[in-house]
């Protein structure tokens, strides 16, 4: 009797499971990417001779990036970092496909 109940669940299982593991795969690609450029930024902020310039010129293009995407896009690189935070939590909630 409630055999197509038990049907739809099934396949709203298998999608959530599906939309589970893509949004784990781009929070992992996200903060992947964020640790490569947080090395290569701390790198270069820590070079004897130029690190104080190229702390200070990455800052200003961060600045200057993040002003672009405010105005631009009405997005904030912070709002980015929580979005992908939320996702990440709310993906443990969802049942793996």
């Amino acid at each position: 009797m409630f055999q197509w109940l038990h049907k739809a669940y099934q396949g709203t299982k298998k999608v959530l499971g599906k939309v589970r593991g893509g949004v784990e795969t781009g929070a992992r690609i996200f903060r992947k990417g964020k640790e490569i450029y947080n090395a290569v930024k701390n790198f270069a902020s820590n070079l004897p001779v130029v690190g104080t310039v190229a702390s200070n010129a990455i800052a200003n293009t961060e600045k200057q990036a993040n002003d672009y995407a405010k105005r631009n896009l009405g997005v904030n690189f912070g709002d980015v970092d929580r979005a992908v935070t939320t996702a990440d939590n709310l993906a443990k909630y969802l049942p793996r496909g």
